[in-house]
């Protein structure tokens, strides 16, 4: 509820349950006009939010940042939509490892210059 999108939840429960918007108000320690105040970001977010995942499916590997300066927006705004959308960058396949240690013995370079490593008996 510490969120403003948390208190108005919270004043909705409470108006829904039969309280009066203006004790509703009182009780959560609001002003009333959080509770008549509608949001004008939703209408401009949506566009952003289709071209940021035709975009995100386009180029997978680019994060928040590379995105902002792609589109040519900014920054701030391309984060809050990027969390909202929830999206995330793929992660990267690891790298294979050579197997044991990587020294390299030297080879032959003439005959009878290197016999044997290791013996056996």
């Amino acid at each position: 509820m510490s969120t403003p999108t948390g208190r108005r939840e919270a004043l909705e429960v409470l108006t829904r349950r039969g309280l009066s918007q203006r004790k509703a108000c009182c009780y959560l320690g609001l002003s009333r006009r959080v509770a008549t105040y509608t949001l004008k970001q939703p209408e401009k977010d949506r566009s952003l939010g289709e071209r940021l995942m035709a975009a995100a499916q386009e180029v997978p590997r680019f994060g928040y940042r590379r995105m902002s300066a792609w589109l040519a927006l900014g920054e701030s705004r391309v984060r809050r939509m990027w969390r909202a959308l929830r999206l995330n960058i793929p992660r990267r396949r690891p790298r294979r490892r050579r197997c044991g240690n990587d020294i390299r013995l030297p080879g032959a370079t003439q005959p009878n210059s290197v016999w044997s490593y290791d013996f056996v008996h």
